[in-house]
C-alpha cells in the first residue's frame, strides 16, 4: 500500500506526507511501520531516496538516473530535464534563477571565459567595496509559507538593491530575488582593501617605532 500510495501521488514525499495518505487506507498504520518500510524499499533500489541537506528525506518512485529541482522556499521538489554537456560548454550564458531558489543534483559553472566578456569594469572602479558591505544588513528570516518555518541566513533584497542592484533580479511577479554567487567577487575586493589598509598601519607603526 505504501508503495502504492507512493506511484499514485506522482510526487517526491516524506515520509510524514506519505502517512498522511496512507493512514486514510489503513488508519491503524504507525508512522514508524511507513518510516522502516520506505527505508528498506530504498535500501533495495525499488525506491529512490532524496538527501536534502538540512530538510526530511523525500522519495521517488522513479528509480531511473534524473535531475531534481527544490524550491527552498516552499519546499517542492520536481523533476528537472537537463542537457548536462551543455552546462559545461563555455558558450553557456546565465542559468535562469527563480524567486524561491533552486537546488539541482548538477554543479553550474557559470560562462565567465575573459574572451567572451565585454564591457568589462572593474569592481574597485566602482567604489568602496568596504563601504557597500558595511551598508548592508544580514538577517535571519523564515518564509511565510514555509509550514516549518525553518530559519535562513542572507540580506533584504530591497536593502541589497540600493546598495548593489546588480545583484537583484526582479521575476515575472514582481518579486526579487538575491544572486549570493555575485557577492564573492566584493567579498573579494573588500578583504584586499582591508589588508591594505592594514599594510599602510604596519608600515606607519615601523616608522614609528624607528
Amino acid at each position: 500500500m505504501i508503495l502504492k500510495e507512493l506511484q499514485k501521488s506522482k510526487q517526491h514525499l516524506t515520509a510524514d506526507e506519505l502517512y498522511g495518505r496512507v493512514k486514510k487506507i489503513m488508519p491503524r498504520i504507525s508512522l514508524a511501520t511507513v518510516y522502516r518500510n520506505l527505508e528498506t524499499l530504498s535500501g533495495a533500489g525499488v525506491i529512490a531516496k532524496l538527501e536534502i541537506s538540512g530538510r526530511q528525506k523525500r522519495f521517488d518512485y522513479d528509480t531511473e538516473n534524473h535531475d531534481h529541482i527544490y524550491c527552498v522556499q516552499c519546499q517542492r521538489v520536481d523533476n528537472i530535464s537537463l542537457d548536462k554537456e551543455a552546462v559545461f560548454t563555455s558558450d553557456m550564458g546565465q542559468i535562469p534563477r527563480f524567486a524561491g531558489g533552486l537546488k539541482t543534483s548538477v554543479i553550474y559553472y557559470t560562462g565567465s571565459d575573459i574572451r567572451l566578456n565585454e564591457n568589462v569594469i572593474k569592481i574597485k572602479d566602482k567604489g568602496s567595496a568596504v563601504e557597500k558591505l558595511s551598508a548592508l544588513e544580514g538577517i535571519e528570516y523564515s518564509f511565510k509559507e514555509d509550514k516549518e518555518k525553518r530559519r535562513m541566513l542572507g540580506f533584504s533584497a530591497q536593502e541589497l538593491q540600493s546598495v548593489i542592484p546588480e545583484l537583484v533580479l526582479k521575476d515575472e511577479n514582481d518579486m526579487l530575488a538575491v544572486d549570493y554567487t555575485g557577492m564573492i567577487p566584493y567579498l573579494v575586493e573588500a578583504i584586499k582593501e582591508q589588508q591594505a589598509r592594514i599594510n599602510e598601519l604596519e608600515k606607519m607603526l615601523i616608522e614609528m617605532e624607528n
